[in-house]
């Protein structure tokens, strides 16, 4: 199950910024782009040497840490529907486009449900008429 989803605003290794040193998540790329990479020892090395970046990424950790727990109780508290509706949204904003591949199953772990609590069938449309 997710618990953030990063794009071009984020970064992982925010607990770094915390002074912990041990990764303790994992990172799943979901789609194609570039991304940059620097070491633990540069990236600590930089925030010393520059005060600047380092209130950017605390304030992005800030904002990361409210995003998960919106996230948790989003997943308690709301149909899987509504849990969708926020994930489509959040990767839409991340991927910068109106359209990206993905499978039901995918979608299913990514929100925590079996397959199944994710297939609905087909509502049909009457008209008033």
């Amino acid at each position: 199950m997710k618990v953030g989803l990063v794009g071009t605003e984020g970064m992982l290794g925010s607990s770094l910024l915390l002074g912990v040193e041990v990764a303790s998540l994992r990172g799943l790329v979901q789609g194609a782009g570039p991304a940059l990479r620097m070491d633990a020892p540069a990236f600590l090395r930089e925030l010393k040497r520059s005060p600047a970046i380092r209130k950017r990424l605390n304030l992005y950790l800030f904002v990361l840490m409210t995003q998960i727990t919106h996230m948790a109780a989003c997943a308690r508290y709301h149909l899987v529907e509504a849990r969708l509706a926020r994930w489509l949204l959040m990767t839409r904003d991340r991927a910068h486009s109106n359209e990206f591949r993905l499978t039901q199953e995918f979608l299913a772990y990514m929100l925590g449900v079996r397959r199944a609590g994710i297939t609905r069938p087909r509502a049909t449309c009457r008209s008033a008429a």
